[in-house]
C-alpha cells in the first residue's frame, strides 16, 4: 500500500506525509484529491484493458500466424537421407559405392551481424574471403546458403569448431566409382545431389536412389538440434544393382582395346563380351575413358557408351548372315562355285572391287576371302528379301532393350523397289547401320544354334523371350564355315586362340562423310565365338579409324579379339575343345 501511494503522490506531483496521522497528503484538498485520484486510476484502469484486448486479439485472431511465426524461428524441415543403392558386378565385386560426406551451409540473416568472421571461415574452406564475402552478400534474405558440399567428416568437423554463429553441417552422401576407367562409359556418373546423369547410374536411378525422408526438428536460436519431433516423410530404402558384367574380364577387355588403339594410332575401340546362352553381357569396355573420381579430367568425347550410341555401316561382318539366308533359299550349299574373275564386277554404275583376286570360290572361300563380288552374285540370284529377313530376324534395326540411356539402334534399309546395287551392297554391309552390341548378339544366333537370347545387362535377369530366329542346321552349317575363315592358312589366321577352335569373320568398313566415303577413314571388325564345338563366349571388336601399320579387321581387330577371348576363356575356366570331337572343318579343296 504503501508503494502505491509513493507512486500515485509522484504521478500527482504532491509531498507525501508518512505520518500514521496523515494517511494522505494534508495539502491536498479534498475535491481536487478525489479528481487526480480517479484520472490516474482509470489511465491504469484504460492501460490494462488495452494490454489485455490485444492479448486476447493476438490469442484469437493472429494466433496461428504467431505461431507460424515461431516455428519458423524454432522448427525444421530436415531430410531424411537414403544412401545410394551401390552398383556392383556379377560377382559382387563394387562398381560404384556412396560414400558419407559432409555440406557446409549457412543463414546469411544470422551470419549479417558476424561478417567479420568471414576470414576465418574462408580459410577453414579454402576459399577466398573476398568471394565467400560476395556470396553471402549477395543472398542477404536467404535462410539457406551451401558454402561448401562433399567434404570429408574431418574437415566439416574443423569448419564447425570454429563456432561461427549461423554456420551449420549437414550429412550427404558422395558417389565413389572403384573401377575408375575401367567401366566409367557403361557405369556413368551421378550430379551433385545424387541424381544419376549418364549411363546405369541414369538408367537405374529409380532402383538406386530410393526416395528421402522428411522430419520436423526444433532447433535453438543457435541453430543445434533440441528436439526430433516427428517423421513427416518416411524414406524409402533405395536397391542395388547386379549387373552381369564380369569386372575381371572388363580389365581383359579394356588393357587388350588399350594396347590396340595405341599400337595402331585408332580414334577409339570398342567391345561387347556376352554369354550366348544366357544372353547375358560380360564385358562391354571402351577406350579411350575417363576416369569419373575426377570431374577436372573429364573430356566429352569419351563418356558416351560407344558400344551402344555408335552405329556404323559394319562391311563383310554382315556376309554370314546373307550366306545364311542364301543356303536357307536351297540354291546354294558351302561347296557351290561362284566365279569372281577378273576382281571386279560393274553393278548399275557402280565398280566393286575384291581384295584378292580370285577366278571361282565355294561358299566357304567367299567368307574366307572376303570376296564382294561373289557375295554380290549370290544375293542377286535369292533376291534382297531373304537377306533383310534374316537379319531383321537376328535383331539388327531393332533397340536391345537393356535400359540404358542414349542407345542408338541401328538401321536396316526398306525400299519398295530395290536396285541391283542396293541389294549387293546390303550382302556385304553398307546400306545398313548397327551397333557393336548388336553384332555380338547377332552372332549369338551362330553360336547357339539359331536362337536369339536378348541381350541383358543385369545379373539376375532370366530370359524368357528366347526365339527361333535361324533354322539350327543352318546356324551350324554357317558356324562350321566361320572356323573355316579363321583356321584355313588363307584366313584370319590372327584371331586364332590357343588350345581352341574359333569361329569369326573379319569386316573393313570404309566411313560415311558428308559427301560419301572419306579416303582412308576405315572400322576394322572381327567378331567370333569360342569353343566352336561349343560355344561359350561371343566377341565382337571395333577398332575405329586406325592410322598406322594397317586398317584391315584381319590385321587390327583379329588380334585384338584373339587377345581379349583368349585371356576370357582362361579367367572363366572354360575347357578347352577336344579336338577329335570338334566339327569338322568343311572340304578346303574347292576354296579357290
Amino acid at each position: 500500500k504503501t508503494a502505491t501511494l509513493i507512486s500515485v503522490c509522484l504521478i500527482l506531483k504532491e509531498p507525501l506525509n508518512l505520518s500514521p496521522s496523515s494517511p494522505v497528503c494534508p495539502c491536498m484538498s479534498s475535491q481536487r484529491r478525489n479528481y487526480r485520484f480517479i484520472l490516474v486510476v482509470t489511465l491504469f484502469v484504460l492501460a490494462s484493458l488495452a494490454v489485455s484486448g490485444r492479448l486476447v486479439y493476438l490469442q484469437v485472431h493472429d494466433h496461428e500466424f504467431l505461431a507460424d511465426q515461431g516455428d519458423l524461428r524454432s522448427i525444421r524441415d530436415l531430410p531424411i537421407p537414403v544412401t545410394r543403392g551401390m552398383i556392383t558386378d556379377r560377382n559382387g565385386e563394387p562398381l560404384a559405392v556412396s560414400t558419407e560426406v559432409a555440406s557446409i551451409w549457412c543463414n546469411p540473416r544470422e551470419m549479417a551481424a558476424h561478417l567479420d568472421e568471414v576470414p576465418r571461415l574462408a580459410g577453414a574452406l579454402h576459399r577466398p574471403a573476398a568471394a565467400l564475402l560476395a556470396q553471402l552478400q549477395a543472398n542477404p534474405n536467404k535462410r539457406f546458403l551451401y558454402l561448401e558440399r562433399g567434404l570429408s567428416p574431418i574437415e566439416a568437423s574443423e569448419v564447425m569448431a570454429l563456432g561461427i554463429t549461423g554456420v551449420h553441417q549437414i550429412k550427404e552422401y558422395k558417389r565413389f566409382y572403384p573401377s575408375s576407367e575401367l567401366t566409367a562409359q557403361l557405369i556413368g556418373l551421378v550430379n551433385i545431389d545424387g541424381r544419376g546423369q549418364e549411363g546405369t547410374e541414369l538408367g537405374f536411378n529409380d532402383w538406386l536412389s530410393g526416395k528421402d525422408g522428411v522430419r520436423e526438428v526444433a532447433i535453438n536460436p543457435r541453430g543445434s538440434l533440441v528436439n526430433s519431433i516427428k517423421v513427416l516423410k518416411t524414406p524409402k530404402a533405395s536397391q542395388d544393382v547386379a549387373l552381369s558384367i564380369d569386372l575381371r574380364l572388363q580389365f581383359i577387355a579394356y588393357k587388350a582395346l588399350e594396347k590396340a588403339v595405341l599400337k595402331f594410332g585408332a580414334h577409339s575401340g570398342s567391345a561387347v563380351l556376352v554369354n550366348p546362352k544366357s544372353g547375358q553381357i560380360l564385358a562391354m569396355a571402351n577406350f579411350p575413358s575417363y576416369n569419373p573420381n575426377n570431374r577436372a579430367s573429364f573430356a566429352p568425347a569419351f563418356m558416351r557408351n560407344r558400344t551402344l550410341t555408335d552405329t556404323f555401316e559394319p562391311g563383310s561382318v554382315i556376309k554370314p548372315f546373307s550366306m545364311s539366308a542364301a543356303l536357307a533359299s536351297g540354291k546354294f550349299d558351302e561347296n557351290s562355285q561362284v566365279s569372281v574373275a577378273p576382281g571386279w564386277m560393274t553393278i548399275d554404275g557402280h565398280t566393286i572391287h575384291d581384295v584378292a583376286r580370285r577366278d571361282v570360290l565355294t561358299m566357304t572361300g567367299v567368307l574366307i576371302n572376303s570376296s564382294n563380288i561373289g557375295m554380290s552374285k549370290v544375293a542377286l540370284q535369292i533376291g534382297p528379301k531373304p537377306i533383310l529377313e534374316q537379319l531383321g530376324r537376328v535383331g539388327f534395326g531393332a533397340p536391345l532393350s537393356l535400359g540404358f540411356p542414349g542407345e542408338n539402334p541401328g538401321y536396316l534399309p526398306f525400299h519398295e523397289k530395290w536396285s541391283n546395287i542396293a541389294t549387293a551392297s546390303m550382302s556385304f554391309g553398307y546400306s545398313l547401320a548397327v551397333n557393336t552390341a548388336e553384332l555380338a548378339q547377332a552372332y549369338s544366333v551362330f553360336a547357339n544354334d539359331g536362337k536369339l537370347v536378348p541381350l541383358s545387362l543385369l545379373r539376375d535377369n532370366p530370359q524368357n523371350q528366347v526365339r527361333q530366329a535361324m533354322d539350327p542346321q543352318i546356324a551350324r552349317r554357317i558356324r562350321a564355315m566361320l572356323q573355316t575363315v579363321v583356321e584355313d592358312p588363307k584366313g584370319v589366321v590372327r584371331a586364332r586362340v590357343p588350345g581352341y577352335h574359333v569361329a569369326g569373320k573379319s569386316g573393313t568398313a570404309r566411313k560415311a562423310s558428308g559427301r560419301g566415303y572419306a579416303d582412308k577413314s576405315y572400322r576394322s571388325l572381327f567378331v567370333g565365338m569360342a569353343p566352336a564345338s561349343d560355344p561359350q563366349l561371343v566377341l565382337a571388336v571395333m577398332i575405329d579409324s586406325p592410322t598406322r601399320i594397317g586398317y584391315f579387321g584381319g590385321l587390327v581387330s583379329a588380334p585384338t579379339f584373339s587377345d581379349i577371348m583368349a585371356g576370357s576363356l582362361r579367367a572363366l575356366a572354360i575347357p578347352p575343345d577336344n579336338l577329335q570331337d570338334s566339327p569338322a572343318v568343311a572340304d578346303r579343296q574347292h576354296h579357290g
